[in-house]
């Protein structure tokens, strides 16, 4: 988080004050910059961030600076206290903010007020394992090494979902503490777990699977409905989905789905959201080929899979303008606006 002094707020003030029209916008109140944070380098969220930004940057009247940060906690506290924007994070993650779960819970958090910037992409996560491992489904995983990441709820209440697929639980497997996310690909790589939870296109899972022991995810079959309906117990928001072929995995796999998007706090300005959800939408082809996530950024798709959590205002206004607001869009803003 970032904490300012006196000179801090001479300069942010002024940069405020000096922000000019670009490409033709009037930018009269936004900010020559803004912010959003993300998971860490080397993590695929990170990468979709920056690939949004450049749209924004290029797009818009307003630079886009992506802050890479390790927990759940850390990703949103800059939100809440109004030091940066925007926050790329999964439906589980704003779920158990929105809930006031787990580590949200704390002293000082509680619920929290988040809206929908935009939705994105579905993305099709699971665990996996060294293709040499002798580990060959969720239910193998009994007695084995599985990372304890200390401050992302999210993770830790996915893979706790994963387990219970097999009717597993925390109390099963041996837990190793890692510092976030990323760490915990990190440990798969240098052999510290057995087995960790990620998606194909993580640069890390990549390098493992080039590596000399290969890679492996370990499947959740939708036809298994017992299996199902114990993991959906645990966490509604995590559904079943297939990973087609793609390069580093010999074949589609079943695992589970989640969706990945754009969200703020109702501090934010309607002005700076409706132009950045205008960016992302019209500077589609700036982005759409640089992670096969971001190729789910399209305005259709900014608009599914919503649940739980309001729009932002801002957002409302574009895409109403953009002619992709509908009267069942209207009705669920009504609905969760009203909670």
């Amino acid at each position: 988080m970032r904490r300012w002094n006196a000179i801090g707020w001479v300069v942010a003030v002024v940069a405020l004050c000096g922000a000019v029209a670009v490409h033709g916008v009037d930018a009269k109140g936004l900010p020559k910059v803004v912010a959003c944070t993300s998971y860490g380098v080397g993590v695929a969220g990170h990468t979709v961030a920056s690939g949004l930004g450049e749209a924004v940057t290029q797009r818009s009247p307003m630079s886009w600076r992506v802050e890479p940060y390790g927990t759940g906690i850390e990703r949103l506290a800059p939100l809440k206290y109004e030091e940066t924007e925007f926050t790329l994070i999964t439906n589980v993650t704003a779920f158990l903010a929105s809930q006031g779960l787990d580590e949200f819970s704390a002293e000082g958090w509680g619920p929290q007020p988040l809206h929908i910037v935009c939705m994105g992409a579905v993305v099709k996560p699971g665990m996996y394992v060294r293709g040499d491992s002798d580990i060959q489904s969720i239910a193998d995983l009994k007695g084995k090494r599985l990372p304890d990441i200390k401050g992302n709820p999210t993770v830790m209440r996915e893979i706790g979902a994963i387990l219970a697929f097999a009717g597993l639980s925390w109390d099963d497997v041996q837990k190793v503490p890692v510092s976030g996310f990323g760490a915990s690909m990190q440990a798969m790589l240098d052999g510290d777990i057995d087995a960790a939870m990620a998606s194909i296109f993580s640069p890390k899972v990549k390098e493992l699977a080039s590596g000399p022991h290969g890679c492996r995810f370990l499947e959740m079959p939708a036809a298994d409905k017992e299996g199902w309906k114990r993991v959906q117990a645990k966490m509604p928001a995590m559904f079943p989905a297939t990973q087609a072929k793609v390069p580093g995995l010999d074949k589609a796999v079943e695992l589970f789905g989640i969706t990945y998007s754009l969200y703020c706090y109702p501090w934010l300005g309607d002005e700076v959201v409706y132009h950045v959800v205008k960016a992302i939408s019209e500077g589609y082809d700036i982005f759409k080929g640089s992670h096969p996530w971001l190729k789910q950024f399209t305005l259709k798709n900014m608009v599914r899979n919503a649940s739980s959590l309001p729009f932002h205002p801002g957002s409302v206004k574009y895409f109403r303008e953009a002619g992709v607001w509908t009267p069942e869009l209207e009705a669920y803003q009504k609905e969760t606006s009203s909670k």
